[in-house]
């Protein structure tokens, strides 16, 4: 029998099948009102489930199988902004193959670091599992690897984009 409780995520875990193993899975699980929900991830549900994120609020719909409470439908009521990686303009194209393999070396050494740091302070939903740790440890360092690059280029955008300003504005200052 089906019952269904509203409230705020409090927390977002997301589980991953061991590596090598024959079949793949991933697992999202949500914190609402003190108790944990869980689904395993498919194509009728991934949408709502990766858009759940802490703050959200959202209405699920679940059936208690002993100690679990299986997921049965996610509604989202209200979602929270989530931090999304920034569109790169295309005036990147200026940067040299070079420029390109720099940012990004450093970006991946920066991620790796960061997550090292995030999961020593027990910031990250890692499963137990140490095989699947390092799945997830993969993902967080990818997901953070695009995150730096994106906001380097971003940043070299902005002081391309200011210096031009500059000359522009030193251009019109002499013609005057």
């Amino acid at each position: 029998m089906s019952q269904t409780v509203k409230g705020v995520v409090e927390k977002v875990n997301t589980q991953f099948s061991p590596a090598g193993s024959a079949r793949k899975w991933s697992k999202k699980s949500v914190l609402v009102d003190g108790k944990w929900f869980g689904a395993f991830i498919n194509k009728d549900n991934q949408a709502v489930l990766d858009a759940v994120t802490e703050g959200s609020t959202v209405s699920v719909e679940f059936e208690p199988k002993g100690e679990f409470n299986n997921v049965i439908r996610v509604e989202l009521l209200s979602a929270t902004k989530v931090a999304t990686i920034p569109e790169v303009q295309k005036s990147v194209a200026a940067l040299t193959e070079k420029d390109l393999r720099i940012t990004y070396n450093g970006s991946l050494k920066s991620a790796i670091a960061f997550v090292e740091a995030a999961a020593k302070l027990d910031m990250l939903a890692l499963p137990a599992k140490k095989d699947a740790k390092l799945d997830a440890f993969y993902e967080y360092v990818k997901y953070y690897t695009n995150v730096f690059t994106a906001d380097t280029y971003a940043a070299k955008l902005e002081n391309n984009n200011n210096k031009e300003q500059s000359s522009a504005d030193k251009i019109s200052e002499d013609s005057e």
